[in-house]
């Protein structure tokens, strides 16, 4: 690691230390903040897209057919249109529990866990630091404390199916962005926010992005943990649950059809995981830590190989799946009641 004394080195002994003692300094005190804290550097592409996250999806780095200019915007605009009603504007109610297991890639803590309640602690989870130049302040730099954990879930949730979600706008685009996030996740979610009525119950879908291929001039983030080989997938589930149970009259039973979407993010080399879950309630997110926690079986949580993590992701969307299919036998059951019961009374009086 570089020291104070180094630095102060280097600027004695440069020829250019008379003439452009300024702005050697300058570029001296940025490397000392970033050194005596343990940051590390990322690629200037990637420093661009966080410094320009609040134009999210326009700034992803990724370009394919479907992220071309003009597709991007669109995304944009569908934000735009959703913002209002789908982000929390109340500081007081941010909630996104994020965890991490085996953070640092591997080498630091096994779970690592936080409520993030503000932007600020959403930066400082990353381990993001943004660094003034003062001889450039147009071109700050970007750089980060740490390596992304081998597998990171982020939950975001409102209070119910028609509340806002708990996240604000500045934080969700912060998190797609430091992520590189696929632009298709945001129809996903835009179904959730305020609402009188659950809409959008009838769309489904499921979209993915290979990059399995380093694309011409571009690398992996080193510094991150990330090859830049990966693949993303997201996806909608709808559960049902009954809401309210009359023993005496089945037919007056409640049945509520439940969405969530899913967002998942594999390294095909390193193994890393990202998953963002988005539903209203916190029930999958128990399902999850249930899945990782202490009692659970150990091929489901780990994360010591690529292949291993592999296997842990395919749990996971189980996982998922099977609380997509719990009680829809109850309610086709109740279907079946309902409209039986209906039609005994319709041909009884005729």
């Amino acid at each position: 690691g570089c020291t104070f004394v180094e630095a102060l080195l280097t600027l004695q002994y440069s020829p250019s230390n008379c003439l452009g003692g300024l702005e050697q300094l300058s570029s001296i005190l940025q490397k000392i903040v970033l050194c005596s804290t343990m940051y590390l550097p990322l690629p200037a592409n990637f420093q661009k897209s966080y410094i320009d996250r609040n134009s999210y999806p326009r700034n992803l780095i990724r370009r394919t057919v479907s992220t071309y200019p003009s597709a991007l915007t669109a995304y944009a605009r569908r934000l735009d249109f959703a913002a209002p009603n789908l982000f929390e504007t109340d500081v007081n109610k941010l909630e996104v529990p994020i965890r991490d297991l085996k953070t640092d890639d591997g080498n630091g803590e096994d779970l690592d866990k936080l409520n993030i309640q503000s932007q600020d602690e959403l930066t400082k989870w990353f381990g993001v630091k943004v660094v003034q130049d003062p001889s450039d302040p147009q071109n700050p730099v970007v750089a980060v404390q740490r390596k992304d954990p081998k597998c990171r879930f982020v939950y975001i949730y409102g209070a119910n199916a028609r509340a806002r979600l708990g996240i604000s706008r500045s934080m969700l685009l912060e998190l797609f962005t430091f992520h590189q996030v696929m632009p298709d996740y945001l129809d996903f979610i835009s179904v959730f926010g305020l609402q009188s009525e659950v809409r959008d119950l009838r769309f489904s879908s499921f979209r993915e992005q290979k990059n399995l291929k380093l694309q011409h001039g571009s690398s992996g983030i080193g510094n991150l943990g990330r090859s830049g080989k990966h693949y993303q997938l997201c996806y909608n589930l709808k559960g049902v649950t009954c809401t309210s149970e009359d023993h005496k009259d089945q037919s007056k039973n409640q049945w509520s059809i439940r969405q969530a979407a899913f967002y998942h993010q594999l390294d095909v080399v390193g193994g890393n995981a990202l998953w963002i879950v988005t539903k209203g309630g916190l029930d999958v997110q128990q399902r999850f830590k249930e899945l990782t926690g202490n009692g659970a079986r150990t091929e489901d949580k780990a994360f010591g190989t690529p292949d291993e993590c592999f296997r842990s992701s395919l749990s996971a969307h189980l996982l998922f799946c099977h609380w997509s299919t719990e009680d829809w036998r109850g309610y086709i059951k109740w279907l079946e009641y309902t409209i039986e019961k209906d039609a005994s009374q319709i041909l009884s009086n005729n």
